[in-house]
């Protein structure tokens, strides 16, 4: 799969403005500082990673992509990992960005799992719904549901 998410797959996934003003709410939102530790699985390059060691609050980023952890963000840089060297300790915060609907169904649900597995506390999830405009924008994206069939899916984790 790693050949999917090359370096031309990363090409227009750049650091803006954005990912600084959701990291301040997500700070704000989770109570995150200094003492606090996060993890962005699926972190690609590492723009949340970035912002979020910007704002001092601790972060590590995890990403099957060998082209975006040998090619991080600013920050990111020695903070990103690929994802078989998983984590040893538990996260306040674990960010799935845009990442689930990049799986076969039959994988969302150990993803979920694992996810949990790494929380201590919060899970936050971005998933790109059945009837986004920017589904059809990128070809990886595979489980086509709707918002509902989310909500449900990870509640069925107990989160």
């Amino acid at each position: 799969m790693d050949s999917i998410y090359n370096e031309q797959y990363f090409q227009d996934r750049i650091l803006e403005e954005k990912h600084f003003k959701m990291v301040m709410q997500y700070i704000d939102f989770f109570d995150l500082d200094g003492n606090s530790v996060v993890l962005d699985y699926g972190c690609g390059r590492g723009p949340f990673v970035h912002c979020f060691r910007y704002y001092k609050v601790p972060c590590t980023g995890i990403d099957i992509s060998e082209a975006a952890v040998s090619n991080p963000i600013g920050l990111a840089h020695g903070s990103i990992f690929l994802t078989n060297t998983p984590p040893t300790v538990k996260f306040d915060l674990v960010l799935s960005m845009d990442v689930l609907e990049h799986l076969q169904e039959e994988e969302a649900d150990q993803m979920i799992e694992t996810l949990k597995s790494y929380s201590k506390k919060n899970i936050l999830f971005s998933i790109c719904f059945a009837n986004d405009k920017n589904w059809e924008k990128d070809p990886t994206h595979v489980i086509k549901k709707s918002r509902y069939w989310w909500i449900n899916k990870i509640e069925e984790h107990g989160i």
